[in-house]
């Protein structure tokens, strides 16, 4: 599901969406969020709204990568969904439960694929 505003986004219970500022830089545009700069490759400019879709993170990974720490894990039958504080925010993302997580407390960082878990919205 590919929401198409924030209000949808909101409402089908999508969560890790931040209000941004985008702004050039030397390889492309960056949206500034609590949560760090985030690349976009959408033509946009001024102040929108990111989301980060909480079915498309790895763990590690390359790339864009967020870092902070675990704050809860609840099993859901295959999948593990983790609450990570990043910078003070509270993000939700979804994990493969034979996928080895850290443990609650600890430091976690996230690969984000630019193209599949980022969506802009005005």
């Amino acid at each position: 599901t590919h929401p198409n505003s924030v209000f949808v986004a909101s409402f089908i219970g999508l969560t890790n969406i931040f209000s941004g500022q985008v702004v050039p830089t030397k390889t492309g545009k960056v949206v500034e969020t609590p949560v760090g700069k985030i690349p976009i490759f959408e033509q946009m400019s001024g102040p929108v709204h990111v989301l980060l879709r909480p079915d498309a993170a790895v763990l590690g990974g390359e790339g864009f990568q967020l870092r902070g720490f675990v704050n809860s894990m609840a099993f859901r039958g295959g999948s593990t969904r983790a609450t990570i504080d990043v910078n003070g925010n509270e993000l939700t993302f979804e994990f493969s439960s034979n996928m080895e997580l850290p443990q609650v407390g600890e430091p976690i960082t996230i690969g984000i694929d630019l193209e599949g878990a980022v969506q802009v919205f005005r």
